[in-house]
């Protein structure tokens, strides 16, 4: 069996998510100024004067900045999981079957070996299946990363990225990515919308 044949198009697919990760830090620590500008605008710090004796610095987006992360965030777990499902495709042809499968998952493990696209993989490659089910354990209870990857995929196939999903609170994506941001040595970023703050060299 090739092995290398067998990897070349998963690990492009996870070197284009990698290249997507990367975009996200850049982008974000510290934030683009594509994405932002900061002005400075004269201002009374009491309401009252006649003429300003401040000056107020607003922070204003040029576009929604979760769309422009939401966009990037959908490419990279789409290569993600796109890399298991050309795994699994690959190993299949390799053995001369031809069947188009996809790499199975389960929200718990106790229930992945009766799941259709792992049954699909067993009845042609036992081997493989079997690699799956006790090494690599793609479930929510035992491997979280990788179920991260195939629960936001799927997110995003019915949902943008950028979107609150509920209100006042942020889109979904920020729950999932600090740990990438400290894996490239990076703290994850802090934004507000806005940020006003008086200047108090008066004029």
């Amino acid at each position: 069996m090739n092995v290398a044949a067998i990897m070349k198009s998963p690990r492009l697919k996870v070197k284009r998510a990698n290249s997507h990760i990367d975009a996200i830090i850049r982008d974000s620590a510290p934030l683009t100024k594509d994405l932002y500008e900061i002005t400075s605008e004269p201002a009374r710090s009491i309401a009252v004067l006649t003429q300003p004796d401040c000056f107020h610095l607003a922070y204003r987006p040029k576009e929604p900045v979760t769309d422009h992360f939401g966009t990037i965030i959908g490419d990279a777990v789409n290569n993600l999981r796109e890399a298991l499902d050309y795994w699994a495709n690959a190993a299949l042809r390799a053995i001369g079957e031809n069947r188009k499968v996809h790499f199975p998952f389960s929200k718990e493990w106790k229930n992945l070996e009766t799941s259709r696209h792992y049954l699909a993989i067993q009845k042609s490659f036992p081997d493989a299946a079997e690699f799956i089910l006790k090494t690599i354990k793609p479930c929510w209870d035992t491997n979280r990363h990788l179920w991260a990857s195939v629960s936001l995929c799927n997110f995003n196939k019915h949902n943008d990225f950028g979107r609150k999903y509920r209100k006042h609170q942020r889109p979904i994506w920020h729950q999932y990515f600090p740990k990438l941001y400290r894996a490239r040595g990076c703290e994850p970023p802090i934004y507000h919308h806005q940020v006003r703050h008086p200047n108090h060299h008066r004029q």
